[in-house]
């Protein structure tokens, strides 16, 4: 490895890290919306929230941690929903496909216009 292959590679990887670092510092306004049926039940700011608690939807039920949600259990056969885990990234889906529920996290202020993917 040459010296100049070096730098290149060292250019690469802080190029990587800079476009990366917008991801990790879009913490301002996240918040999470439960679907039921494919329609928004419920949007919570998840930095806004200071305690734990728990929301019913039809056959499971949903933790939100401050910063974090999630669901906490199901009436479905497998419950592959709780597997999910806790989502707290931006663009992070949970779905229980049996009661027909979804969490998803969004990002920023601008969460319904197009993105790179959609426009």
């Amino acid at each position: 490895m040459k010296r100049g292959d070096l730098v290149i590679l060292v250019s690469v990887l802080l190029l990587a890290g800079l476009l990366y670092l917008p991801l990790l510092l879009s913490g301002s306004g996240r918040k999470a919306e439960i679907l039921v049926e494919g329609k928004v039940t419920e949007s919570i700011d998840l930095l806004a929230v200071t305690g734990e608690y728990t929301i019913s939807v039809p056959g499971s039920e949903i933790l939100v941690r401050p910063g974090e949600i999630g669901y906490l259990c199901s009436d479905c056969p497998n419950e592959d929903c709780v597997r999910f885990g806790m989502l707290s990234r931006p663009g992070s889906t949970a779905s229980c496909i049996p009661n027909h529920t979804m969490i998803r996290i969004l990002a920023g202020k601008d969460t319904d216009g197009p993105d790179a993917v959609t426009y």
